[in-house]
C-alpha cells in the first residue's frame, strides 16, 4: 500500500478521535502514521499490516492506561461523591465507640461515624467528609437545623 494512504487513514482516525471520548481511536491513528513513514522504505503490504497491528496493540496496551491515569479519565464518580460536603441531619446518635449512628440525606438514611471521634446527638447537623462503603464519616457542621434548612 502506498505510504500516503496510511497517512490519510491516520489523519482520519485522529480527526474521529476528536469527536469520541476515551482516547482509543487516536492510538491506531498514530500507528497508521508511523506505518506510513515505514511504508516509504518497505513496500510489502504484509510487513506494513504487521507493523500497523503490532503498533496499534502496543500503544493501546501500554500507552492508553498511562495517559488515562495522567488525565484522570479512568476514575468514575459515583452518586456518593455528590454527598461529600453536604450538611445533613443526625437521626440516631453517632457514637464511634458503640459503632452506631445514622444520618438522613434527603429521604435516605445512612450509617454514620464521626471523623474525629466526637459523638453527635440526634437532631444535630453534621457535614459529610467522606464515604467508605455505605458509611458516611461526618464532622460538625457548625450550623443549626434552622440555618441548614434556610440554605435549601
Amino acid at each position: 500500500m502506498e505510504w500516503y494512504i496510511w497517512m490519510i487513514i491516520g489523519a482520519a482516525l485522529i480527526v474521529i478521535e476528536i469527536f469520541t471520548p476515551g482516547f482509543f481511536i487516536l492510538l491506531p491513528g498514530a500507528a497508521a502514521i508511523i506505518t506510513g513513514v515505514i511504508a516509504i522504505w518497505v513496500p510489502s503490504l504484509a510487513i506494513q499490516l504487521t507493523v500497523f497491528i503490532a503498533l496499534s496493540a502496543a500503544l493501546i496496551i501500554f500507552l492508553r492506561p498511562i495517559v488515562l491515569k495522567m488525565t484522570g479519565k479512568n476514575q468514575q464518580e459515583t452518586n456518593a461523591d455528590g454527598m461529600i460536603g453536604k450538611v445533613v441531619l443526625v437521626t440516631e446518635d453517632i457514637d464511634n465507640a458503640a459503632g452506631k449512628g445514622y444520618i438522613k440525606y434527603y429521604s435516605d438514611h445512612y450509617p454514620a461515624r464521626s471523623e474525629g471521634g466526637v459523638s453527635f446527638a440526634k437532631g444535630e447537623m453534621v457535614r459529610i467528609v467522606r464515604i467508605e462503603g455505605i458509611k458516611a464519616y461526618v464532622e460538625s457542621a457548625g450550623t443549626s437545623v434552622a440555618e441548614a434548612l434556610k440554605d435549601k
